[in-house]
């Protein structure tokens, strides 16, 4: 029985450590895994839905060249 207790009080002193170490070292007990963090000020867009991409062409409208004309 005695062994138990002694093998139980390593393990949790083993276990308390290793928290405030990973607390210490910036990761709070969390796992990272294998992603990246990203950076602040980093954009990333990913498409989330298969939308066409125009509807009208290109060659729809037309451009007005407009001269101003100063009333007398």
């Amino acid at each position: 029985m005695r062994f138990f207790a002694i093998l139980f009080v390593v393990i949790l002193v083993w276990h308390t450590f290793k928290m405030f170490r990973d607390i210490f070292n910036g990761t709070k007990g969390v796992q990272q895994g294998s992603r990246e963090t990203p950076r602040q000020g980093d954009v990333t867009i990913q498409r989330t839905s298969r939308t066409p991409s125009k509807r009208v062409n290109d060659d729809v409208g037309e451009y007005v060249d407009y001269k101003e004309i100063k009333d007398k």
